[in-house]
């Protein structure tokens, strides 16, 4: 019959509970307190056969103390509740991304766990489904077991339901280092319990330690409320001259019965009574003792004390304990979610699918770790001062932002007011754009200006003009339009004229820019880019500028103030090679978007439609409705034309392992393998707005090559 034909066969026997509602009526007549003549000595029993296997005493005063003891009972909540409340995923596992049985595997094991129902064995009322699974999988953390019985479904489809009913620990031996299921009270060996007929989830244990500390509390409990019964109330004291016995007498004690019928005394004259003190005495000795046992059983269950809980003002270290508790979550997503892998979904892809391995597997999901972002920005801060290049990508990433894909929807800076213009020098906090404000240049030079308005004025006017010009030539390289070089040009000679105008008191709002007859000056200074930057001479007014090391005058030598020798400052060479990466990104994308839109008009494919320095030429192959482009758009059909752009600008990743690169550009990725007996890379795959799985490569794989 094959596997295949062995699964189903069993699934198809095994329709019903072992525990059934009759077995639970039985179990529930023949169930006991187990704290009512437990004391340490009993305890100390129940511990050493806890060791032996016989699991089923200890599970009783855990579960009892659970309910009833008020720390235990919110620490054990808390402790389930933050991981039932965590979302869910199935995820494909790494490697298995293009894999088309992976992504079948994934929509079954998701369709799966949101048909599956849960219960209780003791209280069927209790229904629920994953969430409530989850919640009694975490018990585990306190009672090292939590057991669930399995009943299997299948569906007219050929799909798998399944009912998980939760039957307590102390229904179980484990004296042979296996759980094994006790059907009548007093049987020593249990029966076997066969795999997918039952979910054994293996914890911490933690109640166990935690019961040891509530024994100590549950006796100092009893010891404080035996001393205020007895020493809660006042004592009424007699003294009489009467002899015992005598109306007198009995009268005096009738009195003081009356008044205080527990706490009076009566005693003739001369008899003197006293307390004798035991230690510390008082109620404080209690309630210390008290606290301290509950400060222990809240670490054990979440991690912290009461002082931090409770915000006490002495109270340290609250992140450090913080991060306890998240650690402590995060270890039971992960036993919750292997448990899960290990013991249902192998299952249900064998039966629905007849694969041996899951390709998919669910995820609950780990909480995130907390950070100190006000620390991190420090850094960064700190690091951006000292000239340290950043990656824009990366740090959002890091923050969890992304950047607007419409300039118009970007968020501006906040500007400070700047009373006296920009820096003082003369130039205006909002200087004049040009004609045309809603174009590229006019944006890239007003964000130049207020990005170096935002800084504090430098006491070098010749190096803040700079700044802005720099910013702003980056700008002018990607956004400018041939029509719009008149303007561009109009706005950098305007800027460099205002540069040198003096400081002076009362300027008006337009003051330091130069006239509209420096156009063609500032043109000419544009195209000529082996002209220095300096100060102007006083012919400034037709356009020449003076190398700011050779006098107030237009003579001298033009180089003399160049470091480099060879017309031009260092700066200028970076920024025409980063023009020229510019350019060449620019023609590789239009190459990629008309090869693209060929393949996708044609269904013909295009060798070396695209090109990148770490990977080489890359091949845009049609494929079909399974791999390639045909399948990347019938997937995509609204933004697989972004592929070209993530190609040209993105970050280039690589994953050895995988035999595989990624291109990322924000949260967009693209997935590049070699093709068979050829050097040229294939599109094998798009996601389109992912942050999980970009931040997983960026974290995991190796950077070859920066993108824009």
């Amino acid at each position: 019959m094959g596997i295949l034909g062995g699964i189903r066969r069993f699934f198809f026997q095994k329709t019903s509970n072992d525990f059934d509602a009759g077995e639970a009526y039985r179990r529930n007549q023949l169930r006991y307190n187990a704290l009512r003549s437990l004391d340490p000595d009993v305890l100390v029993r129940h511990l050493e056969a806890f060791g032996r296997g016989d699991i089923c005493g200890l599970e009783r005063v855990i579960d009892e103390f659970e309910t009833r003891e008020d720390k235990m009972r919110i620490g054990s909540f808390k402790m389930a509740a933050a991981v039932s409340s965590k979302p869910w995923e199935v995820r494909i596992r790494r490697g298995e991304e293009d894999n088309p049985r992976a992504k079948l595997h994934q929509e079954r094991l998701t369709a799966f766990w949101n048909r599956i129902e849960a219960t209780d064995a003791f209280c069927l009322n209790r229904r629920g489904g994953l969430r409530l699974l989850v919640k009694q999988m975490m018990q585990a953390q306190s009672r090292v077991y939590s057991v669930h019985d399995i009943t299997w479904k299948v569906n007219g489809d050929g799909t798998l339901d399944a009912t998980f009913t939760h039957v307590p620990a102390w229904c179980f031996e484990n004296r042979t280092g296996r759980l094994r299921y006790i059907r009548n009270d007093g049987q020593t060996a249990g029966e076997e319990m066969p795999d997918g007929e039952w979910l054994v989830t293996v914890g911490e244990g933690v109640g166990i330690a935690a019961s040891v500390i509530a024994m100590a509390k549950r006796l100092s409990w009893n010891d404080w409320l035996l001393f205020s019964e007895k020493c809660g109330m006042p004592v009424v004291m007699g003294n009489t001259n009467a002899q015992r016995g005598t109306p007198a007498w009995d009268a005096m004690a009738r009195a003081i019965r009356a008044v205080a019928p527990k706490t009076g005394l009566l005693a003739d004259t001369g008899t003197t009574l006293s307390a004798v003190p035991m230690g510390a005495g008082g109620q404080q000795t209690f309630r210390e003792l008290v606290e301290t046992v509950d400060r222990a059983i809240s670490a054990l269950y979440r991690g912290g004390d009461l002082a931090t809980q409770s915000g006490a003002p002495d109270a340290a270290g609250v992140n450090a304990q913080a991060g306890e508790s998240e650690l402590m979550d995060a270890d039971g997503c992960a036993m919750v979610s292997e448990t899960l892998r290990d013991q249902v979904e192998k299952f249900v892809i064998r039966f629905e699918c007849g694969d041996f391995e899951p390709l998919a597997e669910i995820v609950i999901n780990p909480p995130a770790e907390t950070e100190d972002v006000d620390r991190e920005m420090a850094i960064d801060n700190h690091l951006a001062a000292l000239g340290v290049k950043l990656s824009k990508s990366e740090a959002l990433a890091h923050y969890g932002r992304t950047e607007a894909e419409d300039e118009a929807d970007a968020l501006e800076p906040p500007q400070p007011a700047q009373p006296g213009g920009f820096g003082g020098f003369g130039l205006p906090n909002e200087a004049p754009a040009p004609q045309n404000p809603s174009s590229g240049v006019a944006k890239a030079l007003q964000n130049a200006r207020r990005g170096a308005g935002a800084t504090d004025a430098p006491e070098d006017p010749e190096t803040r003009l700079d700044a802005i010009l720099d910013d702003f030539s980056a700008k002018l390289a990607e956004e400018m339009q041939d029509e719009m070089f008149s303007a561009a040009a109009k706005a950098l000679a305007n800027d460099r004229t205002a540069a040198d105008k003096p400081p002076s008191a009362g300027v008006s709002g337009n003051a330091g820019y130069a006239s509209g007859a420096d156009k063609e000056g500032g043109e000419a200074a544009l195209a000529n880019e082996d002209q220095p930057r300096g100060k102007t001479t006083p012919e400034s007014n037709s356009g020449s500028f003076a190398p700011a090391g050779g006098g107030s005058t237009g003579g001298g030598d033009a180089k003399a103030d160049k470091p480099d020798g060879k017309g031009g400052k260092p700066e200028d060479n970076k920024d025409d090679a980063k023009a020229a990466s510019s350019a060449k990104r620019a023609a590789n994308h239009e190459a990629g978007k008309k090869a693209f839109a060929e393949v996708e008009k044609t269904h013909k494919d295009v060798v070396g439609a695209m090109e990148r320095d770490s990977i080489g030429k890359i091949d845009f192959i049609w494929g079909d409705d399974t791999e390639g482009i045909c399948h990347i758009v019938g997937k995509h059909p609204e933004d697989a034309a972004m592929i070209p752009g993530v190609i040209a600008y993105g970050d280039i990743y690589e994953d050895v392992a995988a035999g595989k690169y990624y291109c990322i550009k924000k949260r967009n990725l693209v997935v590049l393998r070699k093709g068979n007996g050829t050097n040229h890379y294939l599109i094998t795959g798009y996601q389109k707005d992912d942050p999980k799985r970009v931040a997983e490569i960026r974290k995991g794989a190796t950077l070859v090559e920066k993108g824009e």
